[in-house]
């Protein structure tokens, strides 16, 4: 058999194998590199659209819609607890009526035992009066004796008007504040989403990394060292497949330096992480989602 001709074949087989190899990770990371930039476009995307909601949250009205809601429910307890005489407990208290949840528990349960002491209070010294009333008539002539089923003048108390100007303006404020909520909500799903997409980097592949050195150990193995054995002049043989060898080589280093070098940076993904995060968007959502949990 010729030698030639065997080293020659082999050289030209390996040489095919070499350029599929090449043709599937050229053509894998050049999809890879346009991937990689769509999403490092939606990465700032993301994050102005994540920053638009905690500026849009920063300027609604958290503090006046807290004091507001607080008055209306501890009125509606007050309302309840004179009507009734009956005080409870204030766990009971905030389940029952309608306190903002964008306060803290502590401030609730402060503010609610404030009030419950104060009714306690009062019930405690109008029950006093009433009874104190109650002695005074049963000295009185029996036909001016005053029932003691009947309320004391003193003790009535007119209930609040309502204000319809303020009961809308925290309607609409409520309203502002759910959807934003809501978007917020959608944001972190979002973002949760597409973290878990990009956190292992899919566009720098190992797989693509391991074909790139595999082919470049084909290309020597198979081509160059085959065709060295064919009878030819050592130096034309010599500088022939030096200058081809180079430019496969730094082709291929070329696309092994992209591949390993689309790898999102780390403040990227810790920066997706925070804004995943519901209670990240604004002091008052940490505090429902505290209160809610």
């Amino acid at each position: 058999m010729d030698q030639n001709w065997f080293f020659s074949a082999i050289a030209q087989s390996a040489a095919a194998i070499v350029g599929i190899f090449s043709a599937f990770i050229f053509t894998k990371i050049i999809n890879n590199q346009q991937e990689f930039a769509k999403n490092k476009v939606k990465i700032k995307e993301l994050f102005s659209h994540s920053q638009k909601l905690i500026d849009d949250l920063s300027i609604r009205y958290f503090d006046w819609f807290n004091k507001n809601r607080l008055k209306e429910a501890l009125d509606d307890l007050e309302a309840d607890v004179r009507e009734e005489r009956k005080i409870l407990p204030p766990e009971e208290c905030i389940s029952k009526y309608n306190f903002p949840i964008f306060l803290t528990r502590e401030e609730l349960m402060n503010a609610i035992t404030e009030k419950l002491e104060m009714l306690k209070e009062e019930l405690r010294i109008e029950e006093e009066k009433r009874l104190e009333e109650a002695k005074k008539a049963s000295f009185r002539h029996p036909l001016f004796s005053i029932p003691t089923s009947i309320p004391l003048l003193h003790n009535i108390r007119i209930p609040n008007m309502p204000n319809v100007r303020l009961y809308d303006q925290l309607l609409q404020e409520e309203e502002l504040i759910k959807q934003l909520i809501n978007e917020v909500r959608l944001q972190t799903r979002v973002i949760d989403i597409f973290k878990k997409e990009i956190s292992k980097n899919p566009q720098s592949s190992a797989l693509i990394t391991f074909s790139i050195i595999l082919a470049i150990f084909l290309y020597y193995i198979g081509v160059v060292c085959p065709l060295n054995l064919l009878s030819a002049s050592v130096v034309i043989k010599t500088g022939l497949l030096s200058a081809i060898s180079l430019i496969y080589t730094s082709i291929l280093a070329v696309f092994l330096v992209i591949n390993l070098k689309m790898k999102y940076k780390k403040e990227d993904l810790e920066k997706l992480d925070f804004y995943s995060q519901f209670k990240n968007y604004s002091e008052y959502l940490k505090i429902m989602e505290e209160n809610i949990s």
